[in-house]
């Protein structure tokens, strides 16, 4: 899916100009509220629920947008915590499954909560990344900075080198099951580092 939003993206920048950003901008996050594209193959129907966090870092990191940083921070953490308790109240309201407006809006409330809970935490991470102490402390840690450009070829090559250790070798079954994901985990980080290198 974040293949698709790459494509998408590059399809779509030169036409990005503020206004039609924003335009952009919204009607992904109504994809992400209704997500009429669910049934779409290949990774396509999840597309409309993450197209709006990609867009956010693209706005950002194109200065399309611009986040306040410090300013208004304690207010986003007292509205994600009072966003929390709705959401995790409405988890446990039972809503009939048979009346079609009444499942539509169950989703859309849900995805509304999940949409703002999660901006809501990459608003407060975001904030708390660029403050001055924490870019000067990385400055004299470039290998982060060098490890972070890694992080996408990691994440494209980990699921074929896990499903090749678990499905295609003998591994599994001459690994105590304790054990296995431990080091299924460092045998994977270390291919997709190197093939990502």
């Amino acid at each position: 899916m974040i293949f698709w939003c790459f494509v998408f993206t590059y399809a779509i920048a030169k036409y990005l100009k503020r206004k039609s950003y924003i335009i952009v901008l919204i009607i992904s996050i109504i994809f992400a509220i209704i997500n009429p594209i669910y049934i779409l193959p290949f990774g396509l129907g999840k597309v409309g629920i993450y197209y709006a966090y990609f867009l956010l870092g693209y706005g950002l990191k194109q200065n399309l947008i611009k986040l306040q940083q410090k300013t208004y921070l304690f207010h986003v953490i007292i509205a994600w915590i009072f966003i929390f308790i709705i959401y995790t109240h409405i988890l446990t309201i039972d809503f009939d499954p048979n009346n079609l407006i009444v499942h539509v809006l169950e989703i859309a409330i849900m995805n509304t909560c999940k949409l703002l809970l999660s901006l809501s935490v990459i608003y407060i991470l975001y904030s708390i990344s660029n403050q001055g102490r924490v870019i000067n402390w990385l400055k004299e840690k470039p290998r982060f900075i060098t490890l972070s450009g890694y992080c996408y070829g990691v994440y494209i090559y980990q699921q074929f080198i896990l499903k090749i250790l678990y499905y295609k070798t003998t591994l599994p079954l001459t690994i105590n099951e304790y054990i296995l994901p431990w080091i299924g985990f460092y045998i994977t980080l270390i291919l997709s580092l190197f093939f990502a290198g």
